[in-house]
């Protein structure tokens, strides 16, 4: 089995900490693995958010870019990530209020609650 390696669209510093939390969870998950996989999210920073519709998981889905946010893994190893500062899905930046789910199963974002803009 291979790790995955799950990046988020975010700023340098957001990154950085994103990935030393995710590497957390994808070493947890995948920890038989001898090798790194891409699996996921923009290859470029400052992206805006994709929200699609609220509550629907789709390939499509991705949240903005952006720092300081909180994140954690549940019980069924899907990964939370809610709120920070950064781009919107306007492209607007500032502080942000939305709640997100991603699957690593589905490989799957979805917008779960709190403002597009």
């Amino acid at each position: 089995m291979q790790k995955k390696l799950l990046f988020l669209p975010s700023y340098f510093i957001g990154w950085v900490l994103l990935t030393v939390c995710l590497f957390s969870f994808a070493q947890s998950a995948f920890a038989q693995a001898e090798q790194w996989t891409w699996v996921n999210g923009a290859t470029t920073g400052y992206q805006s958010g994709n929200y699609g519709t609220q509550g629907t998981a789709t390939a499509a889905n991705s949240p903005g870019a952006r720092y300081g946010a909180t994140n954690w893994k549940d019980a069924s190893g899907n990964l939370w990530l809610f709120g920070g500062y950064g781009r919107d899905g306007s492209g607007n930046s500032g502080y942000l209020n939305d709640l997100w789910k991603y699957n690593p199963t589905t490989n799957e974002w979805t917008w779960v609650k709190g403002a597009l803009t």
